[in-house]
């Protein structure tokens, strides 16, 4: 194995830590309201504020903003290989532009398109919104 794939390794398990545990995801999914929802997810270190009203889009937003840092620290952690950040990157903007152009078709509105969408450093959240 080369130094490389070994710091590739070592980086992804790394980035590992920094995911939802499927316990997290599955104590999110039990959430019987939205500010308990709104709880959960700063317990879990997402960026909402705990004691603020819950909103479904502030929610949303906070959690798509968290994506898209992870998704920069794996791009980051990636120097040595950036076309693998490339390659992911380019991947999630073609999800991205693909549901786009669902909703649109669908007539969706914008907020409605933009769910779920995780922000790239080719494609940002101001760019998603102007799509």
């Amino acid at each position: 194995m080369t130094r490389s794939a070994v710091a590739l390794a070592v980086r992804s398990r790394g980035i590992a830590t920094h995911l939802l545990s499927r316990a997290a995801l599955e104590g999110a999914l039990r959430a019987p309201d939205l500010p308990a929802l709104q709880r959960h997810l700063a317990a879990l270190g997402l960026p909402v504020e705990a004691g603020a009203t819950a909103r479904p889009e502030a929610l949303e937003l906070a959690v798509r903003r968290w994506a898209a840092g992870q998704l920069a620290a794996l791009e980051r952690w990636l120097a040595e290989r950036p076309e693998l950040g490339t390659i992911i990157g380019i991947d999630e903007d073609r999800r991205s532009v693909r549901a786009m152009v669902r909703g649109a078709a669908a007539g969706a509105g914008v907020d409605q398109r933009l769910a779920g969408l995780i922000p790239t450093p080719a494609l940002g959240e101001r760019s998603l919104r102007e799509l």
